[in-house]
């Protein structure tokens, strides 16, 4: 299996700082009101470079959660043809329960509730 290159990494890292001192603004002030300048300058970035992390703010907001649902339905494609649908469901649930963290799902959880809570109040 081919490894990561140094370049990869340090930009995975940056891409997961940026997507973190996100998700803190969002739940601090609300997503509607938290700009993507806003963003970059906490990262200590520009907004160009975020842009080239980061297509939008929806994407910061769901990085995760597309990993998570990428997984699920790779998991439901991968389940025999002729099994019962909701068989195949539980199946795949079973392979994305399996593997993520639950406590790192119940924070981010936590946090889109207070982004969700925050956002309403603004």
């Amino acid at each position: 299996m081919p490894t990561r290159s140094t370049r990869e990494l340090s930009r995975q890292v940056v891409r997961e700082r940026i997507c973190a001192l996100a998700i803190e603004l969002f739940a601090e002030r609300g997503y509607d009101e938290t700009t993507v300048d806003d963003i970059a300058r906490a990262a200590g970035v520009s907004e160009r470079t975020f842009f080239r992390y980061f297509g939008t703010k929806d994407e910061v907001l769901f990085l995760h959660a597309d990993a998570e649902i990428e997984l699920l339905l790779g998991a439901l494609s991968a389940r025999p043809m002729d099994e019962a649908p909701w068989l195949s469901l539980q199946r795949a649930l079973e392979v994305l329960l399996d593997s993520v963290d639950h406590d790192e799902v119940l924070q981010r959880a936590r946090t889109f509730k207070r982004i969700n809570e925050r956002s309403l109040t603004s």
